[in-house]
């Protein structure tokens, strides 16, 4: 409309940008918080885990075991002496990490952790999840139920706070249930089943008296009530027949599932993850077993009928 080359418009936006930030560098900074927090990394790893399993991006599949890498490796305390599970710290800057990490920072990351597992199959993922769970209920459950947001061996405080509203950010103790529910599919421990429901228990009436101050946790109860379903796949994972049968898995939104795989043969795996168990193979191809308290349907090599199966199952929507 001005009749100027956009190369040029372009040009003059450079040098006016370039003027603009000469002129700003010579005042005051602004305040930048650049500490890490391992709670709000465990909301980020479940979400490039779970958009590189449905987008079948590799480089947010790296980005996600990067991440996993580094909080394991730098905010994970030296072994406490008699201590059967880890610690972590919750925040790290300049090369550093200190203070005791929150039940938020153990339920966040454990639910990430679980999120990577289901993208990677490496199983060393999943186990990571089941010790930090670990801690959390070692350490942070109120018999009363739910989970307090310090642990016993926090400084002690006038009252222990415990965090059970969903705002900006989810309570831990709604990550907490929903992660619990996860790792009792995969895992078949039915005491994971038995402290989310005793965490989501103390809530029911405020849920329903306020169910917009309880979002998170309402995904949890649908999560529970809604019989999940369990997908097993068998075969070579690296192989384009498992990659259509994770298309499949992933092509449809079926939010109440968890998806566990291994290779045929693979026994240490089956063993880390009961769901995987005497699934065999069907004529050397990926199989796949559509499962809903651990009662599956016949196994099928074909991905089309996996998406029948998972959508047949419950509220489903072709993505």
């Amino acid at each position: 409309a001005t009749g100027v080359p956009v190369e040029r418009l372009e040009e003059i936006a450079d040098r006016g940008k370039k003027a603009l930030y000469e002129v700003r560098s010579k005042r005051i900074w602004p305040g930048r918080d650049e500490k890490i927090l391992v709670g709000w990394n465990g909301l980020m790893l479940r979400a490039f885990a779970e958009a590189a399993s449905i987008l079948d991006r590799v480089d947010y599949r790296e980005v996600a075991v990067r991440n996993a890498e580094f909080i394991l490796s730098t905010l994970m305390q030296p072994e406490q002496e008699g201590a059967r599970e880890p610690r972590l710290f919750r925040t790290y800057k300049d090369g550093k990490a200190h203070i005791e990490a929150f039940a938020e920072d153990y339920a966040f990351y454990s639910d990430g952790l679980i999120s990577l597992y289901e993208s990677t199959f490496d199983p060393k993922w999943l186990e990571s999840a089941r010790r930090l769970m670990t801690t959390l209920v070692e350490h942070f459950w109120d018999e009363k139920g739910g989970f307090f947001s310090t642990a016993d061996f926090h400084e002690s405080l006038v009252s222990r706070p415990k965090d059970l509203y969903d705002n900006a950010t989810p309570s831990a103790n709604s990550v907490a249930a929903e992660a619990l529910l996860r790792l009792y599919l995969l895992t078949g421990d039915a005491e994971y089943e038995k402290y989310a429901v005793e965490a989501m228990r103390p809530l029911l009436d405020a849920m329903g008296k306020a169910p917009a101050a309880f979002g998170r946790v309402l995904c949890a109860l649908d999560f529970y009530l809604s019989a999940a379903s369990e997908v097993a796949l068998v075969g070579e994972l690296g192989s384009e027949g498992m990659k259509e049968m994770l298309r499949a898995v992933w092509g449809v939104y079926v939010p109440n599932k968890v998806v566990a795989a291994r290779e045929a043969g693979d026994d240490e795996a089956a063993r880390l993850v009961p769901l995987l168990a005497d699934r065999p193979q069907v004529d050397d191809k990926a199989t796949a077993y559509i499962c809903r308290n651990y009662v599956c349907e016949a196994p099928t090599t074909d991905p089309a009928e996996v998406r029948r199966l998972l959508v047949g199952r419950g509220s489903a929507v072709n993505c």
